[in-house]
């Protein structure tokens, strides 16, 4: 797989880290190649936090073809979500007109070449937003792999529209990381917790990641300050305390386990 910048790894930027070959993200990855591959459409869904948009973003920087993507935004109209499209597929030109007009200069723009489009946050798509990515896909003139991407809640809008789920390709949940699987990959991800008990990395994951990937990053780069501050190596049971504090992360009741 191409390589992927530290930032792509995270809002945080946390230098060194492995992309971990979670079983979502290798699902991801074939999951858009087929879809790239066949003009299809695929969508991508989960609760926050469980890496739907950096699997995405990674399948597509491994496929030689332009990628366009768009954020869905709150409140989008039918002309306000062409717009955005049109926007972005030109490169920035505003074009004028109204929607019918629009909607046409979108499909010729669509299909004056192969392309990718990944649309993210699709759990904020309406209906009438559905319904104009439907009808581009479905246009003969255009030639373009749609990937919807979303989180809380997206599979519930997607679904609600049997036009649009009859027509997905490829269908791929992303769920938090089960105890086993996080025992397995997490010393993996970064070396301040490569050398980690087990104990401790199964603490962190009880008392504040719960299986996703965004927590263990927050957690992995709060650690990271506090062992270069103390000159350690790897992340132990003290580390893990002083982190879950400046995590805001509460003490356990007494008498009950941690």
């Amino acid at each position: 797989m191409a390589p992927l910048t530290p930032n792509a790894l995270h809002h945080l930027g946390l230098e060194g880290a492995a992309v971990l070959q979670t079983p979502a993200f290798a699902l991801a990855q074939r999951a858009v190649a087929d879809c790239i591959a066949r003009d299809a459409m695929g969508a991508f869904y989960g609760a926050a936090g469980n890496g739907k948009t950096f699997a995405v973003r990674a399948a597509t920087q491994t496929i030689d073809r332009e990628v366009i993507r768009l954020d869905c935004q709150w409140g989008m109209t039918y002309r306000g979500l062409v717009e955005a499209l049109l926007e972005k597929v030109t490169g920035g030109l505003l074009l004028r007109g109204n929607r019918n007009q629009l909607e046409r200069a979108l499909i010729r723009e669509l299909a004056d070449r192969p392309l990718t489009l990944v649309v993210d946050e699709a759990q904020r798509l309406k209906a009438e937003g559905i319904e104009i990515l439907r009808h581009l896909h479905d246009d003969e003139e255009t030639r373009f792999a749609l990937l919807l991407v979303g989180g809380n809640g997206c599979w519930k809008v997607l679904s609600s529209q049997p036009m649009l789920r009859s027509r997905l390709h490829r269908v791929v949940e992303f769920k938090a990381l089960p105890p086993r699987v996080v025992a397995q990959l997490m010393p993996r991800f970064h070396p301040v917790i490569a050398g980690s008990p087990p104990e401790v990395l199964k603490l962190v994951d009880r008392r504040f990641a719960h299986g996703s990937l965004r927590n263990w990053t927050n957690f992995v780069v709060t650690a990271l300050d506090i062992c270069t501050d103390a000159g350690r190596a790897n992340v132990d049971a003290d580390v893990a305390e002083n982190a879950f504090r400046l995590l805001g992360v509460q003490q356990p009741a007494r008498g009950r386990r941690a």
